[in-house]
């Protein structure tokens, strides 16, 4: 019998644990009465839109689509942001803004200890139509001024890629000194015309204090009852220890035992003799610094060696992924790292091949579940 590896939580990017919370986007879905509440105007289409179409709803850059090829479904709710109809083609770009004050956070801002996950949605419907949109999103201190390089997302368009359906963009940053305010801009330009077929939808701007600990991976494996977990970390300041928490159920977690943090080691394991009546296990990081803060890392799930060997390849991929040690059956669901279902497949065989064309660049999470198991790999899209 051979080490099946169960669980696999792997940060493919040079950074600090984090605690998401709450959005701090105002009317984030374009939902808010009345139409435009809290977003700032910059420039708009400038001809009123066809009568009796869902264009005609438009105002104050909010629409009410109709579900059809040329105005589809919301990514969320019922309106998206529209930037109107133009009669100067080609034209743009229209532009929507959002100035969000982070002035409250200026200490953590000033030390480098506060990130910044964006993340939205657009869609370019109508082949091979060149309208197009994009995010920029600018750091600004407390006198409006840009402060570092803005992240700017690719124009998304039609004529460019098959972007019929909705498509994620995602940007995490540690804020840049001085910043007292971000701005997020959605801008779209047309080609085409009258109507502006660019659309956004589902915008979010979260903060992660953090903790100054770098995790670089986190497995665990099984062998004849024999459960290894272990983790690698990268730069520390002011760390203390970790505390390897286990449970039967994934809700009740107990303390199992301590490992003082070392600043000359960063591969760490930690050796389990699983018990007859224990089958599956629960595994988790309790990470804690010198002041007694602390934050979770990802849940490793372990049973007794009855899965097959799971697997993702290229990982780092481009166009496509191939999903390995499937057991004919149960599902596969791909999430962004902000929790957006992004795709479900069910399974059929062994091997699954998975189409990323509709993939921003960005890290995702594959969940694959069947019976009552879960296995999980993280992948990169260059």
């Amino acid at each position: 019998m051979t080490i099946k590896t169960i669980f696999s939580f792997v940060l493919l990017f040079n950074g600090f644990i984090n605690c998401d919370s709450q959005n701090l986007v105002l009317n984030p879905g374009a939902e808010g009465a009345p139409a435009g509440t809290s977003w700032t105007i910059s420039s708009t289409g400038n001809s009123a839109c066809a009568v009796g179409t869902a264009a005609s709803t438009y105002t104050n850059w909010i629409m009410t689509p109709d579900n059809s090829a040329n105005y589809p479904a919301a990514h969320g709710g019922i309106k998206t942001f529209f930037a109107g109809c133009s009669s100067t083609v080609p034209g743009g770009p229209f532009e929507l803004f959002q100035d969000i004050d982070v002035s409250a956070d200026a200490m953590l801002i000033d030390a480098g200890n506060i990130k910044y996950i964006f993340s939205g949605f657009i869609q370019t419907p109508i082949p091979p139509q060149g309208d197009a949109g994009r995010f920029i999103i600018d750091y600004l201190n407390a006198g409006g001024m840009v402060l570092g390089t803005s992240f700017t997302s690719p124009n998304q368009s039609n004529a460019s890629c098959n972007c019929t359906s909705w498509n994620l963009v995602t940007n995490t940053r540690t804020a840049v000194s001085g910043t007292r305010k971000i701005r997020i801009r959605l801008q779209a330009t047309v080609a085409t015309g009258p109507a502006i077929n660019a659309y956004f939808d589902d915008i979010s701007l979260t903060k992660s204090t953090v903790l100054p600990i770098v995790l670089i991976s986190f497995t665990g494996s099984e062998l004849n009852g024999d459960i290894r977990l272990n983790w690698m970390t990268g730069d520390a300041v002011d760390f203390s220890r970790f505390e390897i928490d286990k449970s039967s159920d994934a809700d009740r977690f107990l303390p199992l035992a301590d490992v003082n943090y070392n600043s000359n080691l960063s591969d760490y394991n930690f050796y389990y003799k699983m018990t007859a009546a224990e089958n599956r296990l629960f595994f988790r990081l309790k990470m804690i610094d010198i002041d007694n803060r602390f934050v979770y890392s990802t849940t490793l799930e372990i049973n007794r060696s009855t899965l097959q060997s799971f697997g993702i390849s290229p990982n780092p991929a481009k166009k496509n992924i191939i999903v390995t040690g499937l057991a004919f059956k149960g599902t596969v669901i791909i999430t962004a790292v902000n929790g957006k279902k992004m795709l479900e497949l069910n399974v059929s065989s062994d091997v699954l091949s998975v189409d990323l064309s509709m993939f921003t660049h960005g890290l995702y999470i594959l969940s694959y579940r069947y019976d009552n198991s879960v296995k999980t790999e993280e992948f990169l899209v260059q």
